[in-house]
């Protein structure tokens, strides 16, 4: 006969995953900080591309604003990259000093 122990259990076992997963180990960390700054160098490369896009489109100067705003989008990317890793690298050294 299967018995039901509740609600409880089921929270109780997810709270213990969710602990689990909040962890910071070395891997976990790596793979957050690899995808937020892969995130930030496609967006705004992307997000280049879009402009140039709609500035050809609005001047009718294909395809040299989709050519320009890729370049800059990947400029302003690397840009954003670069910041967030100085960041992160600050915030590392701070914690390395307790």
């Amino acid at each position: 006969m299967l018995r039901y122990d509740g609600p409880d259990f089921l929270l109780a076992d997810s709270y213990q995953s969710i602990k689990l997963m909040s962890e910071n180990n070395g891997l976990r960390q790596g793979m957050q900080i690899a995808f937020r700054l892969g995130t930030e160098l496609t967006v705004a490369t992307l997000m280049g591309a879009l402009m140039g896009y709609g500035f050809d489109k609005f001047f009718d100067t294909r395809p040299w604003g989709l050519a320009v705003g890729v370049i800059f989008g990947g400029a302003a990317g690397c840009l954003n990259v670069y910041r967030a890793a100085m960041l992160l690298s600050i915030d590392d050294e701070d914690t390395n000093q307790d």
